[in-house]
């Protein structure tokens, strides 16, 4: 029977740095373990972090953007003399940051 219950291995590293191959673990405390020792104490912050996109072109402060669109509309709305339509693409991509997610957060969620 111990050998059965060792053998199952439930528990699976979600960091995207241990997804090929995936990180196998018997025990939550060793998947626990094996998380805050590899990828730091806030790892649930870190793993597969969510994007924000940014201009600071022309702005006294960087502004942020949750989401894409917003940024994409920005540009459109406020810099369409800096940018040509087809460029915009380019400079989302190039302004695209991760971010931490907030303490407490599920990043499976």
């Amino acid at each position: 029977r111990h050998h059965i219950l060792t053998s199952l291995k439930p528990y699976t590293c979600i960091s995207e740095e241990c997804k090929d191959p995936p990180l196998l673990f018997s025990k939550e405390s060793e998947w626990r373990d094996h998380l805050h020792s590899f990828h730091g104490p806030r790892w649930s912050q870190e793993v597969y972090r969510p994007l924000q996109w940014c201009c600071d072109i022309g702005h006294s402060a960087p502004l942020y953007f949750v989401k894409e669109k917003g940024l994409e509309e920005h540009l459109v709305e406020t810099h369409s003399d800096i940018f040509a339509r087809e460029q915009i693409p380019t400079v989302l991509n190039q302004n695209s940051l991760p971010s931490l997610r907030e303490p407490h957060v599920c990043p499976l969620c």
